[in-house]
C-alpha cells in the first residue's frame, strides 16, 4: 500500500511503502540468492542486494537512506554477474553516498531515540530489575536494566511492546469507527513498508513507527483499517481515509521526508 499509488481496482494485499522521494533513495527487494553479500567501504562492510528490472537499460547503483544497504539493478538476470564487480568499481562514489547520511544510532547507554516524536536519552541500570521503562522526570529517560551486553536487545523489544500497543489500540479504535472487525495484528521491521494489509493474514505494522510522531503512527493504523473496506487505493479508498484522519497529506510528507531516518535507529555501523 504505497501512499502513492492509485493502483487497481481491487488487489488482495495492499502495503504502504517507504518511498522518499531523493535520488539515492531505493526500495530493495531482498531475494535469497544476494543474501549475505556485502562490500568494504572505507572501513564498514555495507550489505549489497541486486534486483532485475526489465525497464533499466544498464546497471544502476543505488544506496538506500536509513539501512545505508548498496542496491544493483540489471535489465537481466544475465546481467547480474557483472553487477557486483560493478559496484566495487563504484566504492568512492559509495563512500561518498554513505557519508552524506546520517550515521546509525546502537541501542546504547548515553543514545539518543525518538519514542513518539520525543527525544529519550537511554540510561543503562544495571542493578534495577525492571527491564526497560521511561522515566518523565526532568530530562526523558529510556532506563534500562541488566547488564550492558542487553540493553539494545531490551531497547528493542520494549519498544515493539510499546509499539504493538499503540497500533492496537489506534487500529481498534479506527476499525470500530468503520464498523469492522479489528483483524490480527502482527509487528515486524520491513526494510520498505510501514503497514501492510491482507484479507488472509490480517495487519502488519513496522515497530519503528512508535519513533514517529503520534499522528504519523495514526495515520499508518488509519490506512491500513480503510484497507479492511477498500483493498485499493480508488477515491473511494482516500475519501474513507479523510473521515478517520483529517490531516492525510500531513503523515504522508513526513513519511517521505523524514520516515528514510527512523531505519537508522538500532543499527550499527561495525
Amino acid at each position: 500500500m504505497d501512499s502513492r499509488d492509485n493502483g487497481p481496482a481491487m488487489t488482495k494485499h495492499r502495503t504502504l511503502a517507504a518511498r522518499p522521494r531523493i535520488t539515492q533513495d531505493w526500495k530493495p527487494m531482498r531475494a535469497s540468492s544476494d543474501a549475505g553479500m556485502a562490500l568494504e567501504v572505507a572501513g564498514t562492510r555495507v550489505p549489497v542486494f541486486l534486483r532485475v528490472n526489465p525497464r533499466a537499460r544498464r546497471l544502476i547503483l543505488r544506496v538506500a537512506q536509513g539501512t545505508r544497504e548498496v542496491v544493483v539493478v540489471a535489465p537481466s538476470k544475465r546481467e547480474l554477474k557483472d553487477a557486483l564487480a560493478f559496484a566495487e568499481r563504484q566504492r568512492p562514489w559509495i563512500a561518498a553516498r554513505l557519508a552524506e547520511q546520517a550515521p546509525p544510532v546502537e541501542f546504547a547507554p548515553g543514545a539518543e531515540i525518538p519514542i513518539l516524536g520525543r527525544r529519550h536519552t537511554i540510561e543503562h541500570r544495571p542493578f534495577a530489575r525492571a527491564g526497560a521503562w521511561i522515566e518523565e522526570s526532568g530530562d526523558l529517560r529510556l532506563c534500562v536494566s541488566g547488564g550492558q551486553a542487553h540493553v539494545a536487545r531490551r531497547t528493542e523489544d520494549f519498544l515493539k511492546r510499546l509499539a504493538r500497543a499503540h497500533l492496537a489500540e489506534r487500529t481498534h479504535e479506527h476499525c470500530a469507527r468503520l464498523g469492522v472487525a479489528p483483524p490480527k495484528l502482527s509487528i515486524r521491521d520491513p526494510a520498505t513498508r510501514w503497514g501492510s494489509c491482507s484479507p488472509a493474514s490480517g495487519i502488519s505494522f513496522s515497530w519503528r513507527l512508535v519513533l514517529a510522531p503520534p499522528r504519523v503512527l495514526d495515520y499508518v493504523a488509519a490506512h491500513e483499517a480503510a484497507h479492511l473496506v477498500h483493498m485499493n487505493h480508488s477515491k473511494a479508498f482516500w475519501r474513507l481515509l479523510a473521515t478517520l484522519v483529517p490531516d492525510v497529506r500531513g503523515p504522508v510528507r513526513w513519511l517521505a521526508t523524514d520516515g528514510r531516518d527512523l531505519h537508522r535507529y538500532g543499527r550499527s555501523d561495525a
